[in-house]
């Protein structure tokens, strides 16, 4: 059986079976519910390309109406009686997808030859349950999309994170999950590393992340006051500079302060200091960082005059 989709549809479709006579089997349908709404489907087959083109409402023979809000948001139905190349298909409102499948099928074919009558209460009766193994045969057959991080349902990658080792799945949330789950054999081999705790900054918040332990600085502090005020836990922590193009909320900075926590060396522990995009004195600016000095650039005022230098009072 060939399945023919088509996606983010207006509200008229039509698929091309590739051969004159085409038997089509099922409809699916795919859409966004809105309230007050009524779904009217419409369909018809022709072995015509310029007449399904044309979309001819008096060939369209209307199968159902819905109310959108009543409904779930797919719709599916078998097609009895539904021959020819270009399947066309009328629903009034926008589809996310539309899927259609062909040639027909039918249990009856496995029954004896006396009950094998097309469009009889037998046929539609075991087509419910024709289309319930169809779906399950499908699932199966589509079973390792679950194991794909790119293809893989919101909703399975805490389990597929789980399957693979990874703590602190709520941590990361499912936007950032997804991602973390393609680098998942790069943090385990560099777990308790400056390199694992570089992907994970850059993985939670796309920060560049910058390390100071106590070996950097052992040679200047002693006779420095001013390093003593910038570093007053010297010997006791590392610590972690992040320089980020946007600022982190008070929430997103403890959730990454516990990912740095559960991922640091053993037996060390961190400080973590957000860098700012600005000079400012007796903070922590570094130059080529979170600070730069730029060129000297002329001043405009309007756009039409030009000062080389100001000076106010």
């Amino acid at each position: 059986m060939k399945t023919f989709e088509l996606y983010n549809i207006e509200n008229y479709a039509v698929l091309d079976g590739g051969e004159s006579g085409c038997t089509w089997h099922r409809l699916q349908l795919d859409y966004e519910a809105e309230d007050s709404m009524l779904l009217h489907v419409s369909f018809y087959a022709s072995d015509d390309k310029g007449a399904a083109a044309q979309k001819r409402p008096d060939a369209f023979v209307k199968t159902c109406t819905l109310t959108l809000a009543d409904s779930p948001q797919k719709f599916d139905m078998l097609l009895h009686d539904c021959t020819g190349r270009y399947l066309c298909v009328d629903t009034q409102i926008p589809l996310k997808s539309l899927t259609a499948s062909s040639p027909a099928q039918s249990l009856l074919d496995y029954l004896p030859e006396i009950y094998q009558e097309r469009g009889s209460f037998a046929d539609r009766y075991l087509s419910v349950f024709q289309s319930l193994y169809e779906d399950m045969e499908s699932s199966i057959e589509n079973s390792g999309s679950l194991y794909d991080v790119e293809s893989a349902e919101d909703a399975f990658l805490p389990e597929l994170a789980h399957w693979l080792g990874l703590e602190d799945t709520l941590l990361w949330g499912a936007g950032r999950l997804r991602e973390v789950l393609k680098h998942t054999g790069r943090l385990h081999r560099a777990r308790g590393t400056i390199g694992g705790l570089e992907l994970i900054i850059k993985l939670y918040c796309g920060g560049q992340a910058y390390f100071v332990e106590n070996y950097h600085i052992k040679r200047y502090i002693k006779n420095n006051s001013e390093l003593k005020h910038f570093y007053p836990d010297y010997g006791e922590h590392f610590t972690l500079w992040i320089f980020l193009s946007a600022e982190l909320n008070e929430g997103e900075k403890e959730t990454l302060e516990e990912l740095i926590n559960r991922n640091k060396p053993a037996h060390v522990s961190a400080r973590l200091i957000v860098l700012k995009q600005a000079i400012v004195p007796g903070s922590h600016s570094y130059l080529g960082i979170n600070s730069v000095i730029s060129d000297y650039s002329q001043a405009r005022l309007g756009g039409d005059s030009a000062l080389n230098y100001a000076v106010l009072g």
